[in-house]
């Protein structure tokens, strides 16, 4: 039961310092530099680093220095305009209003055109990071919980899809959008002490594929190039876990070396569809 206490204690931290609600902050440039390609982040806790250090003199929305957006920008020796916040849906739900990701493409419309854009969200909309919790103190492979997630995939799959194509008409040079990684191995037992059975690990592993899968399908609606994460052999019960754990300040989040790894396939699909960058 203590270790069931802390990762809902640290995922109640999370919420309570105001991570889910603050503004959308933008880094590096104040005004677009005429003729200048950017790379431009929008999305979610995972792009903004949550739970890592912060090295930037003003923090904000969660966003670490270590997260993806500035590794990728460093990789592409572009500027960086980083616009994900923790808590991010794609677009409004009836129980968040704002902070979206539609927010964030309205502060960084002037950045986009002839620019590398990069959108990593989703989670968010669909209660992902609260089922995944709720594994920890209740059976949560239940047919209920099927039912409610896909229940969300739908309006998700529209709700992204309409926002990729809105970034496509902004004329960006390239935009590519990210699924999220796997945290679990189908069967681990690594968790069980906190509550999370060999069942429920399975259970999370097939419907991160669901939610990935409707990350896929709105991509292909948009027309929009999918970069499918992968921490193969770095999940949370493997040895050197790309993710960080059940007591870190963002459990579930990537850790240094995982935000390195998006980076990395972001910054290869990106030089693929970019010839010369």
């Amino acid at each position: 039961m203590k270790q069931i206490s802390i990762i809902l204690v640290s995922i109640l931290l999370l919420v309570m310092s105001g991570l889910y609600v603050r503004q959308v902050v933008r880094d590096t440039v104040e005004t677009r530099v005429a003729n200048q390609q950017y790379v431009v982040v929008l999305g979610d806790s995972v792009a903004s680093g949550a739970g890592l250090k912060d090295g930037r003199q003003a923090p904000g929305c969660d966003v670490s220095d270590q997260a993806f957006p500035f590794v990728l920008g460093k990789l592409l020796g572009k500027p960086v305009e980083q616009f994900a916040c923790s808590g991010a849906t794609v677009a409004a739900t009836q129980t968040k209003v704002t902070g979206t990701v539609v927010e964030q493409l309205e502060a960084a419309r002037e950045y986009i055109p002839g620019s590398l854009v990069v959108v990593n969200a989703g989670a968010n909309d669909t209660g992902w990071l609260q089922l995944i919790v709720s594994c920890t103190t209740e059976n949560c492979a239940t047919d209920k919980n099927r039912t409610t997630l896909e229940s969300e995939l739908a309006p998700l799959k529209q709700n992204l899809a309409a926002l990729l194509t809105e970034i496509q008409q902004m004329k960006p040079q390239s935009v590519v959008v990210n699924t999220y990684y796997d945290l679990l191995n189908p069967g681990d037992t690594c968790f069980e002490r906190l509550g999370v059975s060999a069942e429920e690990a399975t259970f999370i592993h097939e419907e991160a594929a669901k939610l990935n899968g409707t990350i896929a399908a709105a991509a292909r609606q948009s027309n929009t190039n999918l970069v499918q994460i992968d921490f193969s052999g770095h999940l949370l019960c493997d040895a050197v876990p790309w993710i960080q754990n059940a007591t870190s300040k963002a459990p579930l989040h990537p850790t240094s070396a995982g935000q390195q790894q998006i980076a990395a396939q972001d910054a290869q699909a990106l030089k693929e569809l970019t010839p010369g960058q």
